[in-house]
């Protein structure tokens, strides 16, 4: 009798007891049964990240086949994804962020200028001046000022973040930029400066001011100052869902 029953079954159907496991900030993952007529297990068989028929963004990971007994097949189907969606189409989990420490130097050529001597007077009597009286006469002298490169090293420390999170489908931007960027943090440990190589000497200070526009064609010289950024982001593919991390640290 129990196999004329078994037998009459036509089609798979989704037996009791799904299994539905929820982790913070990672995928659900969901088990489901499946009965029908064994001749037709092979062709029942969900493929590999295809969608479950209720649920758009669980999608298979591993499907098993177990026969049973009268001519049945139990199909076991393992689905992951987010269950609790409200028919979106798109999904991003929550963030995980971890902070770690973070150093580094670097090295710049800046311009600068040096005065080499100061501005002076010279004062001195013309023995036979008009109407043959003798006078008093001054020369200035403006200061004398050079120009030239200088090497300086910055070292740093601070706190960069590394945000990990799933996303369906692919991402195309970053998710957690506000956040990334404002645990990002940092501090000049040292500032290095080396010798400085002359370029142009005895000179006013207004001939060493266009001399280093000219070189520097307007652009800013010296050390730029230390900023949080985006430093890139890991893509890892996972069946149908991408794992996602973006990484936020100081840099020049």
């Amino acid at each position: 009798m129990t196999g004329i029953i078994f037998n009459s079954v036509k089609a798979f159907v989704e037996q009791v007891g799904r299994r539905q496991v929820y982790r913070y900030a990672e995928l659900d993952q969901m088990v489901c049964i499946y009965n029908g007529p064994s001749a037709g297990a092979l062709a029942f068989k969900p493929k590999i990240n295809s969608p479950h028929p209720q649920y758009p963004l669980m999608f298979v990971t591993d499907s098993n086949i177990t026969a049973q007994a009268a001519l049945i097949a139990e199909v076991s189907v393992t689905y992951a994804g987010i269950i609790q969606t409200s028919g979106a189409k798109s999904y991003i989990t929550p963030p995980v962020t971890t902070e770690s420490t973070v150093q580094g130097s670097r090295d710049f050529i800046q311009y600068v200028i040096t005065q080499q001597y100061p501005a002076g007077i010279t004062t001195y009597t013309v023995p036979q001046g008009p109407a043959n009286a003798p006078y008093t006469e001054q020369q200035v002298y403006p200061a004398g000022y050079q120009y030239g490169t200088q090497s300086i090293a910055v070292r740093y420390i601070g706190n960069q973040c590394s945000i990990r999170y799933q996303s369906y489908p692919r991402p195309t931007k970053l998710n957690y930029s506000s956040l990334g960027l404002g645990r990002v943090s940092w501090a000049v440990v040292s500032t290095t400066k080396g010798p400085v190589s002359v370029i142009g000497a005895n000179i006013s200070y207004d001939m060493c001011v266009a001399a280093i526009a000219k070189l520097t064609a307007g652009g800013a010289t010296g050390v730029p100052p230390l900023y949080a950024r985006n430093m890139g982001f890991d893509v890892e593919q996972r069946g149908a869902w991408y794992n996602v991390t973006e990484v936020y640290a100081p840099t020049f």
